[in-house]
């Protein structure tokens, strides 16, 4: 993934593609780019991300895009983002429209914040948990649930609505006998693989992602992941044979029976594990806090502060982070996040764009792009 530039070289600047007109790059990476857009007649925002042409031309790679379409796009809850439409570009390129989101994954949220209080890391897992149960019901499963798939945006009164991202590489149900990933493959991103993941498994089931969850979990308390290397064979070899280092020394305080949460979800053996995404929130709930037990999330007056993280408060841009997210599936085993920010007046985050847009809309032309911010 690169960081955005501005390119007036750029043919999709100002395109229209079907019924949308191209605004501005939010970020490449290996696949493609995702860009910002609007509805040519409704003036709704949306992220449309394309795949390369050349790339279309490669059937598992084309399959694996189509495969973002059909798994995402056929589920609806508020914790999963809304693919809205697929179709080709005039060059050929397919492309995947979806909602516009604003605010930042949990990677960079944990970058910029430290370690979570324990209500708000517990939360976040939550949601995600409530979404990747509505998939796992359709017989999906995610395979790559990691903290850049997990977005953080704003329900509009002050909490967090945490959305999943990229289902590039879920596993479906197989279709006319034909099975829905080949045998051996290994897709995933290292850090957040599953044993069975590393070991390149014919088939995982849903607790390959309540392992994923565990590690996310583990992140976003301790600040740091539990299997870490430059070499990720190392880390492979981490996840395969040796435990994480224990959460209650990086992290002191967390309830022991949410240590004991954790560690569950983050046993070797899938038959040591919670047995479904569903048993691993039973498990959490009690650690939530009244809002995140009912499906909100953490209000702000707890979220980190330079008194609870101990580190300076960061300062705030002048224009507030607006975060169009769409999911580069990476050829390999990594997936981005695209970071922009957006030339207005600081002010509270937007909620997300609801499914229908609103009766009416500004008719003004939208804001030259401003310097981007950096990328993860």
């Amino acid at each position: 993934m690169t960081e955005p530039e501005a390119d007036e070289r750029d043919p999709r600047l100002g395109a229209e593609v079907d019924r949308y007109t191209i605004v501005r790059l939010l970020g490449k990476g290996g696949m493609g780019a995702v860009y910002e857009a609007r509805h040519a007649r409704l003036g709704r925002r949306v992220a449309i991300k394309f795949l390369l042409p050349e790339l279309a031309a490669r059937a598992e790679i084309l399959r694996r895009f189509e495969n973002e379409a059909v798994a995402a796009g056929g589920l609806e809850h508020p914790n999963l983002v809304a693919v809205i439409d697929l179709g080709r570009a005039a060059d050929g390129s397919p492309y995947l429209v979806m909602e516009f989101l604003e605010g930042e994954d949990c990677a960079r949220l944990v970058r910029r914040a430290g370690p979570l209080p324990t209500a708000r890391a517990v939360n976040i897992v939550l949601q995600a948990c409530r979404g990747v149960a509505v998939a796992h019901d359709a017989g999906i499963v995610h395979r790559d649930l990691k903290p850049e798939n997990l977005f953080v945006a704003d329900a509009g009164d002050g909490h967090d609505q945490i959305k999943v991202l990229d289902f590039g590489i879920a596993k479906l149900r197989p279709v006319e006998g034909r099975a829905a990933t080949r045998t051996g493959s290994t897709f995933g991103t290292t850090h957040y693989m599953s044993p069975e993941q590393a070991r390149g498994a014919a088939e995982v089931d849903a607790r390959t992602d309540v392992w994923s969850l565990g590690v996310v979990l583990y992140e976003l308390l301790a600040g740091k992941k539990p299997f870490d290397g430059e070499q990720p064979l190392n880390i492979v070899h981490q996840i395969l044979n040796a435990a994480p280092p224990p959460l209650e020394g990086a992290r002191p305080g967390v309830p022991r029976g949410l240590l004991a949460a954790v560690e569950k979800a983050m046993r070797k053996d899938a038959a040591e594990r919670f047995p479904s995404i569903r048993a691993f929130m039973k498990a959490l709930e009690p650690f939530a806090d009244r809002a995140g037990a009912s499906g909100a999330a953490v209000p702000v007056s707890t979220r980190p502060t330079p008194e609870t993280t101990g580190q300076p408060a960061p300062r705030r841009p002048r224009a507030s982070l607006g975060t169009a997210l769409a999911v580069l599936g990476a050829m390999g085993i990594a997936t981005a996040a695209f970071v922009g920010l957006r030339g207005r007046p600081a002010a509270p985050a937007a909620a997300p764009i609801a499914t229908a847009p609103p009766p009416s809309l500004p008719s003004a032309p939208p804001a030259p792009a401003p310097a981007p911010a950096s990328l993860t």
